[in-house]
């Protein structure tokens, strides 16, 4: 049984799934919140808000608004739930305690079902 055959079977349900990436960089050039720091607020605020959580590192690059390149040590937060006033209250909390201009917040629809053996 592939991959696909497992997914179609387990999955009982539609859900979203909201994935924020979170910059360390301040909005203002000010400079940079510790990595670990905002790693473990992403944590605590989503565990707070939505109960659970999958989170990684990452880098993230942009062109400003002079054209220069940037780019910043990045957490990517993922959250699986329908409630938006809780993605929303995780995406505001950051981006004051971070002193950040922008999170993005992708969004997807997706098929969930635990697979549990056979």
């Amino acid at each position: 049984m592939g991959v696909n055959d497992i997914a179609t079977r387990v999955a009982d349900r539609l859900i979203n799934a909201y994935t924020l990436y979170i910059g360390t960089n301040s909005k203002d050039g000010s400079g940079s919140s510790s990595y670990e720091e905002t790693k473990q607020l992403a944590i605590d605020l989503a565990l707070k808000y939505v109960g659970g959580y999958t989170i990684y590192d990452a880098q993230g690059g942009w062109t400003n608004s002079q054209g220069v390149a940037e780019s910043e040590d990045t957490i990517v937060l993922v959250l699986v739930t329908d409630d938006k006033a809780a993605v929303r209250a995780v995406a505001e909390e950051m981006s004051k305690a971070l002193n950040q201009e922008a999170i993005l917040v992708q969004s997807d629809r997706l098929a969930l079902g635990y697979y549990e053996g056979e």
